[in-house]
């Protein structure tokens, strides 16, 4: 495996990591009844670190138990695009 081909893999694994916590975070979100109100209260904070907060105390990046913050990141990065 050449160097270039390592990095590629990397790269996509990578990916294919960050992908499925955000649909399972989405996922998550969308459970709730007030699922379109909470994502209006997302969209108005303006500060990424108040986004990853509100999405922590929603658990919606829950995983298990636990909650990893960069799943946490992700997943409040997903939700305000949406």
């Amino acid at each position: 495996m050449t160097d270039r081909t390592a990095k590629e893999l990397a790269r996509k694994e990578s990916n294919v990591a960050v992908v499925k916590p955000d649909a399972l975070c989405i996922a998550n979100f969308e459970k709730y009844a007030d699922a379109q109100v909470k994502l209006v209260e997302l969209k108005k904070i303006s500060s990424s670190w108040a986004r990853e907060t509100y999405v922590k105390e929603g658990k919606w990046a829950t995983i298990g138990t636990e909650q990893n913050g960069g799943v946490v990141d992700a997943c409040a990065e997903a939700l305000f695009k949406l």
